[in-house]
This record gives structure tokens, sequence and C-alpha cells, in this order.
């Protein structure tokens, strides 16, 4: 919490709020749920997020459905089992973008790119600062299949390796490459949004899924979703109008500064965008998935 800009500006008695109502809801959501999920490091700070901007009665509800639907396999089953499965998979899906890359990640990290943990279970709420940041990645997630944060985490890998390789002189080791992903922070996640998605049009999870000798459980949230699935409301914006300007950068290309001020103009800040992922949500929680 306190690493957010929104918590570094309050004062002591402002934290010692904040954090009572986080206590909270953890202890309810925990407790209630304790024969079918445990508690694993950095779910507080989905939490966090989701308190900050839901409040605390309607978080409570926006939590419990993005555990069943996101976050169920961390909450489920031990990491062996789920979340280092998923990395795998975040090198697999690098891997179909830049193979050599990918083979360097890997060497490093021995097959099991660990700096990507957090990204995955805590949807970068513990590595962003900027709580506006946080909110459109949380926003763009909750729209989208679970598989999507796998595709951003690969996403992110890839649109940091020109800066990664001068850092690290044409030879990554473990030592730069946790050092770089460590101190890892955005303020415009557009770019990174905008190559996810590039990223999931170019290659299907399906694919990717069949193609890994690693199996996800059988009830693994990352099974139960598809592209084409309705109940997952996608951003039509994005699929319309970054379409050019995402494979242009998967090519190396720089941002359109064009294609960020038509974002702005149509469709407003990051705090406006939380809408819509309460939208999505309202609609996930008609149905019975």
């Amino acid at each position: 919490m306190n690493c957010i800009d929104f918590f570094i500006e309050l004062q002591e008695e402002q934290l010692k709020y904040h954090r009572g109502n986080l206590e909270e809801i953890l202890q309810i959501f925990i407790s209630s749920n304790s024969s079918q999920y445990s508690y694993y490091q950095g779910f507080h700070d989905v939490t966090t997020v989701l308190l900050y901007t839901f409040g605390l009665n309607e978080a409570f509800n926006v939590l419990d459905k993005l555990s069943e639907n996101y976050f169920r396999d961390a909450l489920t089953y031990p990491f062996e089992k789920s979340v280092n499965i998923q990395l795998e998979l975040v090198l697999k899906i690098l891997g179909h973008f830049d193979q050599p890359y990918a083979d360097a990640i890997s060497t490093a990290y021995v097959g099991m790119p660990v700096f990507a943990v957090s990204w995955i279970l805590t949807w970068f709420s513990h590595s962003f600062k900027k709580m506006a940041t946080i909110q459109r990645i949380f926003d763009f997630l909750i729209s989208s299949p679970p598989s999507s944060i796998l595709y951003m985490c690969a996403a992110t890998i890839l649109i940091s390796k020109e800066k990664l390789y001068e850092i690290a002189d044409d030879d990554l080791d473990i030592a730069v490459i946790q050092t770089y992903f460590q101190k890892l922070d955005i303020e415009d996640p557009e770019l990174l949004i905008s190559t996810t998605i590039e990223m999931e049009k170019q290659l299907d999870f399906q694919k990717v899924i069949e193609s890994h000798t690693s199996n996800l459980p059988d009830d693994s949230v990352f099974l139960r979703f598809n592209k084409k699935d309705k109940r997952v409301i996608k951003n039509k914006y994005y699929q319309h109008e970054l379409q050019g300007e995402s494979q242009n950068l998967l090519n190396g290309g720089k941002p359109d500064q064009t294609i960020q001020e038509k974002l702005i103009k149509n469709v407003g800040t990051a705090g406006l965008l939380v809408l819509l992922g309460v939208v999505s949500y309202k609609a996930l929680s008609r149905k019975k998935i």
C-alpha cells in the first residue's frame, strides 16, 4: 500500500484507516472462502486497488468475482501447479515473437522467469507506482480473458528488450535482468496494452496451451475463456483503432502520438476507464460462469 503514489501522500492516520479496511476485507474474504482459497503474498495488492477504486462494500463483491474468474488458480493450487506453469507459458508466448530473446531469458532463469511472478499475482499493482496506471491495467484485464495477463507479461518483457540489452551490454544474466525488472515502472500503459492486444491477435492462446508440455489444472480459469467468449467484454476501441499501431510496435517501431491523442479524446482518462471495468464485472456477475 505504501508504494502506490496515492498512499505515499497520505498522513499516518489516513494510512491507518485504509490499512484497517484492507485487513477487514481480507479477513472476511479469506474466512468465508477458507475451504476453497488460500491467501498468497500479493493478494493484498489487488485488494488495495479495488478498495481505492470501488470503496469497501463494492470492493468485496468485485474481489469475490475476480477471485473466481481470474485469480482462482493461485488461490487454489500450489505454485508448481499454477504460477510456475503460467511463467512457462509467458516464455512460450514471448518465444513466438522473439525466440532468441526468450531463450536468453530462459537460460538466465533456467526456464522460470521469476521476476514476473508478482506481475501475474498482482496484475502489476505490486510493481507500478501510479494508481491511475494500475487502474488502467486492471480495466483492461477485467475486460479480457484470464490469459491476457500472460500476454501482458510477455509484452512487458518484449518492449523492454532494447533498454535491457543496453544495460546488459549484450550479455543477459540473471542479476542484470532481475535488477532491471525490479525497478521497472511505467507512467503510460497504452503502449503495453496495445502490444498485448496485438500479440493476442497474432497468437491464439489455445495454440500456446497445445504446444506446451506442462498441463494446467483441468478446472484452470485459463481454460474456461477464449477470445470468442461473449461473457468477456473486449475494448472495441483498441481492437480497431490501435490495430496498425500495435503491429508497428511489435516490429520495433515507435509509438504514434496521434493514436495516443485519439485515445484521450475518445475514451478519457484511466479513472474513467475503470468504469468500463465495472461494466465488465457486472456483465460477468450476471452470468453463471
